[in-house]
């Protein structure tokens, strides 16, 4: 394995956790307003970070203006897709708990952003993707099945633990997750499916706008910052309409910066979300040609397991043993072997393409 695709592998999985532990603050506060959330997370992540970067060293117009349109187009409908997506995931965190959402919705996400790079080939690099009936292919194919089982058994442990805290207090309930589980359950799986969105933006722009900051100077480094806050911008747009949305429709815009701690938790989930992008970027273009695929494929089983940390630190396992809880560590065993499996589709087609 080479220093590079080792650097993308160590950056992929680093992306994954911080990307997967980011909802803390739901856990830290429990009556945490969504809207001013998601309106300071995203905010930061995507445009106060990235675009005080662009703006400062770039000549925006230049880049927008070398972009290509098709591709563009495309990143944006992909992003609008993972736009909503996002809005979903928090709501499902607060109905069903960050494990379980995190569980399904990463690995739908997961099998989607891993096959839809080697059917529609990417830019720059991702565009020697190999194909999906090659031994590398069929590999990344037998990952993602071993990583819906692993779901499966994630979703079985789901349901064990509702059943154990149907009968438990209404006060020991709501201190795990509230809502309708099977609405919920509903929610997320959309979310799952739609959540591929982002990762597949960044593929189908990548090449065209770090070229074109690159030529004004800028390292790959910063780039792809930019390169992420320009390829996710129907998201990115579609996020912040719901967050306005909702801080006009439940009155809470005027009481926007009221507690200092919902600002500081959103700005510094971001932040997190910030340099988990950038890892994410890096780590897929290091990996490369079926980076596209393996370092979405790693980075969001990485996430999936990550939140399973945010659920059992926020306390949604506590008081709840047996069957259930051997079942979401047997999903958990079984989706770090999806992970191994996945390294080694990534190793067999960079060493096809260095032939």
């Amino acid at each position: 394995m080479s220093y590079l695709v080792l650097c993308g592998l160590l950056l992929a999985i680093l992306a994954g956790f911080l990307q997967g532990t980011s909802v803390w603050p739901f856990k830290i506060t429990k009556d945490i307003c969504l809207e001013k959330f998601l309106l300071f997370n995203v905010g930061t992540a995507f445009v106060l970070i990235p675009w005080t970067i662009a703006f400062l060293w770039l000549d925006v117009p230049k880049i927008f203006q070398s972009l290509d349109l098709d591709m563009f187009l495309r990143s944006l409908l992909f992003s609008a897709g993972w736009g909503i997506a996002n809005v979903l995931y928090l709501i499902c965190v607060i109905k069903i708990g960050a494990a379980l959402t995190g569980a399904i919705l990463f690995a739908l996400g997961m099998s989607v952003s891993m096959i839809m790079p080697m059917i529609l080939k990417g830019s720059g690099i991702f565009e020697k993707s190999p194909d999906l009936m090659t031994i590398a292919g069929i590999l990344v194919v037998v990952s993602i099945v071993v990583i819906v089982l692993g779901v499966l058994i994630l979703t079985i442990a789901g349901f064990g633990r509702e059943k154990a805290l149907s009968g438990k207090s209404e006060l020991e309930r709501q201190m795990q997750a509230s809502g309708s589980f099977i609405q919920g359950l509903i929610l997320v799986c959309i979310a799952g499916v739609l959540s591929a969105g982002l990762s597949l933006s960044f593929i189908y722009t990548q090449d065209n706008i770090i070229n074109a900051a690159k030529e004004q100077g800028m390292s790959k480094l910063f780039a792809t910052p930019v390169a992420w806050s320009i390829g996710a911008m129907g998201g990115i747009i579609v996020n912040l309409i719901f967050a306005f949305f909702l801080l006009i429709k439940n009155k809470t815009l005027k009481t926007i910066f009221a507690r200092k701690d919902e600002a500081l938790y959103g700005f510094c989930s971001g932040f997190q979300w910030f340099v988990s992008l950038l890892c994410y970027g890096l780590g897929m273009i290091y990996l490369g040609p079926l980076g596209g695929a393996i370092g979405s494929g790693i980075q969001q089983a990485v996430s999936l397991l990550s939140n399973q940390l945010v659920g059992f630190w926020g306390g949604e396992w506590k008081g709840v043993h047996g069957r259930p809880r051997q079942m979401m560590f047997c999903g958990i065993v079984i989706i770090l072997i999806a992970i191994v499996i996945m390294s080694l589709s990534n190793q067999l087609a960079v060493d096809v393409v260095d032939k």
